[in-house]
């Protein structure tokens, strides 16, 4: 045991800048950090098996609970094993990439065509859903290339979208970049070159690797740092709505893009949206230029964050080329995404929550049918505090009676708990019954609401997700018109 300790900590300190959770998520990494642990995991069992031959089958159940109970000490130490082939490999990519790209660009010019993009997406949160907006505004005139939403983040995954750009697959790639510690985007930049950036957004997130919201920021704006100028583009395209992001420097090309209500022009805007309003059809917003072009839109993506994505790619789609009346048809025809809020049809609870239940949905008629007047609007993101608030100023639209339905806030570190008494503040300003998912976040969403001077009586614990929906569908049947927010994973 005291061995075990001693490797742990030794093993942590050496492991701290190398172990990246999401990365290693997302490009197959964990898998063969796995593989490395378990060929150590055996090789120690063998060699114990060796060693103890005489009595092997009477220690064997030890043998077996120590080396399990060391788990821990075999991911570090397979980690720091496969870390050096894992470099190989990013590098590997990298360069096959540049070289890809480099061929590419000799081929588009000789064939009279502008040079393929590389647009790089950082920050806190927003990243994947501006490249679906962007995607998906470009697409009109454009080939564009983007990363799965589940395979993005690393160098290898990003060199992926760079060769479906050299074997003729785009005219525009995104790749998104993942920050969990100073210095990773100038690593990646160096490794998979930009031609422009975009920076969504500037949260308290990783604060148990950055430790201040200056160091955050500051890595952020990495993206920015060093960027080809002369292009189509801006060299960093930024949310200037974002309190963080408006302390820092900005680089000269910069476009600052954001919402704005008042009269006459912003200073501190290049681009922004006016007169932005968000409800459960859509969103309304006149997108207005410094030089004083307006243009009316309209987009049947709910949320204020979403419009905010829809004019930062506006203002990529005006440098390149497309037309006002382009941009106003494709934000018309948006289609929703995947991870955002949606207004589903009346009728029937979404499939994630049917998948959730234990038992059969139907099941001897236990889980009925949400009635015509039963609206839901379903948000299975829970990555931010600051999304939660935007599903829960979406609901406040509502003309009826307003249910949140949620588990809570969770994977946000040590802010957790006081992020959820926020979360329970801010929907006593917009609901009028909420319902949570076990006891872990009650008391949390219960002492935030309550201080925004929630009724005690519409705070509704339930013991499991089924009886979640049960207590709904009785304060529906009740109150009749109704709209139920589902926040977060059931």
């Amino acid at each position: 045991l005291i061995l075990h300790g001693i490797a742990l900590v030794v093993l942590t300190l050496v492991n701290r800048k190398r172990i990246k959770p999401n990365p290693i998520e997302r490009d197959g990494r964990i898998g063969r950090v796995g593989l490395a642990a378990l060929g150590l995991f055996l090789a120690l069992f063998l060699l114990l098996a060796w060693l103890f031959k005489e009595t092997f089958l009477w220690e064997m159940p030890f043998i077996l609970s120590f080396l399990t109970f060391m788990t821990d000490t075999w991911i570090l130490l397979g980690n720091w094993i496969a870390s050096p082939g894992e470099k190989r490999r990013e590098k590997k990519a990298a360069a096959a990439a540049g070289e890809l790209r480099t061929a590419l660009n000799e081929q588009r010019k000789s064939a009279g065509k502008a040079p393929a993009l590389v647009i790089g997406v950082a920050g806190s949160f927003g990243k994947t859903g501006f490249v679906q907006v962007a995607k998906q505004l470009l697409s009109e005139k454009f080939q564009v290339v983007a990363p799965d939403p589940n395979l993005v983040g690393t160098v290898y995954n990003a060199a992926g979208a760079v060769r479906q750009l050299a074997e003729g697959e785009g005219d525009i790639a995104f790749v998104e970049i993942m920050a969990r510690h100073p210095g990773e985007i100038k690593k990646f930049k160096q490794s998979i070159p930009l031609d422009a950036a975009v920076l969504t957004s500037a949260a308290d997130r990783s604060m148990e690797t950055f430790l201040a919201k200056e160091r955050m920021s500051a890595t952020l704006m990495e993206i920015g740092d060093d960027m080809p100028e002369g292009g189509k583009l801006p060299t960093l395209t930024i949310n200037y709505d974002d309190d963080q992001l408006r302390k820092q420097k900005l680089p000269a090309s910069a476009l600052r893009y954001g919402s704005y209500k008042g009269e006459g022009t912003p200073q501190h805007l290049d681009l922004w949206a006016k007169n932005l309003n968000c409800d459960l059809t859509g969103s309304t917003f006149t997108l207005t230029a410094r030089d004083g072009q307006a243009m009316e839109m309209k987009t049947p993506l709910l949320g204020r964050f979403t419009a905010l994505y829809a004019v930062a790619a506006a203002g990529l789609c005006q440098r390149l080329g497309m037309s006002g009346e382009e941009i106003r048809n494709a934000l018309a025809k948006l289609a929703p995404m995947e991870g955002h809020p949606t207004l589903l049809p009346a009728g029937n609870w979404p499939e994630r929550v049917k998948k959730a239940t234990a038992k059969p949905w139907e099941s001897e008629g236990e889980l009925t049918k949400t009635p015509a007047v039963f609206r839901i609007l379903d948000d299975p993101n829970e990555a931010s505090l600051e999304g939660a608030k935007e599903t829960l100023n979406l609901l406040s639209t509502y003309q009826g009676f307003r249910i949140l339905l949620t588990r809570g806030l969770r994977g946000q570190g040590e802010q957790e708990d006081e992020f959820n008494r926020l979360l329970g503040r801010h929907a006593a300003k917009c609901v009028d019954a909420i319902v949570v998912i076990g006891k872990e976040k009650f008391s949390c969403i219960e002492d935030g609401a309550q201080r925004g001077g929630f009724a005690y009586s519409d705070l509704h614990l339930a013991s499991d997700l089924r009886d979640a929906i049960l207590r709904t569908e009785r304060l529906a049947e009740e109150m009749g018109k109704c709209c139920v927010a589902i926040l977060g994973r059931v």
